[in-house]
């Protein structure tokens, strides 16, 4: 899938205003162009993440159960990597090297993938129905939200 021609202008115009507006800009527009059907499901994007240099888009594909890798200056899908279940949540390491994606029902988990290579390096057990990951600002703890167990937790990434 790729942006039209005004598409691509739009997201130029929207990074000139104020980050604001900015932002619901673009969200907008990449929102937009993902709940297309996709090899005839719905792809449901749930949580859109920027890479720290900006140049990339990681989109969370629910129904897809996909990330998508997003190229912003194309506005083009770059890399689809497929998922074991339907991703919740996402975050990205301070470094950009690493997404962390929560995922499943009961068991939920955190799925640890390498973004170069899109391989999972770990499964993390995270309740159920893990959602909303946040990481601590040196990168080694991760938060998680237990959803239907009404907690939060705090993963040791170390």
């Amino acid at each position: 899938m790729s942006f039209g021609k005004d598409d691509r202008e739009g997201i130029h115009q929207a990074w000139r205003c104020n980050a604001s507006t900015r932002a619901a800009w673009v969200l907008i527009m990449f929102l937009s162009a993902f709940c297309c059907l996709a090899n005839g499901a719905f792809l449901s994007p749930e949580v859109v993440v920027a890479s720290p240099t900006g140049h990339e888009v990681y989109v969370a594909a629910t129904m897809g159960q996909q990330l998508l890798v997003v190229d912003r200056a194309s506005g083009t899908v770059s890399r689809r990597i497929l998922l074991s279940a339907p991703p919740s949540g996402l975050v990205l390491s301070p470094d950009g090297t690493t997404v962390y994606i929560t995922a499943g029902i009961a068991p939920g988990f955190v799925s640890v993938l390498d973004v170069r290579t899109g391989t999972e390096r770990a499964r993390i057990p995270a309740g159920h129905s893990p959602i909303a990951p946040v990481l601590s600002a040196d990168g080694k703890t991760l938060f998680v939200g237990d959803r239907f167990r009404s907690r939060l937790l705090a993963l040791d990434l170390a």
